[in-house]
This record gives structure tokens, C-alpha cells and sequence, in this order.
């Protein structure tokens, strides 16, 4: 097991197991991906909130996403890995992907009269 920290600005991203999982979990459900709000102190702003599309929230397949929203600021997330022990096989990589932004575009101006 190897745990990593991200950091994330402010939006909606997309984790998706990229590549180093089998296209299914072995039996033990290994290797697998969980990503969960880090720790944080009390009082500091940035919220994350994450949902996968599985009850557990692993990622245990290429291709498998979860959803990552932070609001209030930048914030944090835990990348923990999981694998058998004695596994050969190199550890899954996630790619993140950015959806839109949280902040919506300004509204047009209306077209100035004709003097």
C-alpha cells in the first residue's frame, strides 16, 4: 500500500485509473485505487467532496473514475494504492482530469442605443 497527496484548485475533475490495472481486480480485489478528502486542520477552508461509482469507492479497474469536487479554495486529496503483496506488476497511475470551472462567464453586455 502507498498513499500520495494532490493538491487541487477549486473545480470538478474526473480520477480515472489510467493504466497498471488489470481490466478487472484479482480475487483479493487487488491492485485497487481509493481517493478520499486528505486530513486537514480544523478551520482551514477548501472542501472536497469524492464519488465513485462503486459502494466501497476503490477503483480496481483501467477505466474505473470517481468524481472530485473542491469548493472554498484549494484543497487536498489522499491517492492510496493498493497491491498484493509481492506483486510484480507495476502500481495503477490515475490521470485527472479537469470538467469546468466553477465560476460561470460573465453575461453579455447589452448593444449600446444608436444616438
Amino acid at each position: 500500500m502507498t498513499g500520495h497527496l494532490m493538491a487541487l484548485d477549486e473545480g470538478l475533475y474526473c480520477v480515472v485509473v489510467a493504466r497498471g490495472a488489470a481490466a478487472t481486480a484479482g480475487p483479493a480485489g487487488l491492485p485497487a485505487v481509493r481517493i478520499t478528502p486528505a486530513p486537514v486542520p480544523a478551520g482551514r477552508p477548501g472542501s472536497v467532496a469524492v464519488r465513485s461509482f462503486r459502494d466501497d469507492g476503490l477503483l480496481s479497474g483501467t477505466g474505473d473514475a470517481a468524481l472530485v469536487r473542491v469548493d472554498g479554495g484549494s484543497a487536498k486529496v489522499l491517492v492510496t494504492i493498493y497491491q498484493a503483496p509481492g506483486a510484480q506488476d507495476a502500481a495503477p497511475s490515475v490521470q485527472v482530469m479537469r470538467l469546468g470551472d466553477a465560476v460561470a462567464a460573465p453575461a453579455a453586455a447589452p448593444p449600446a442605443a444608436a444616438a
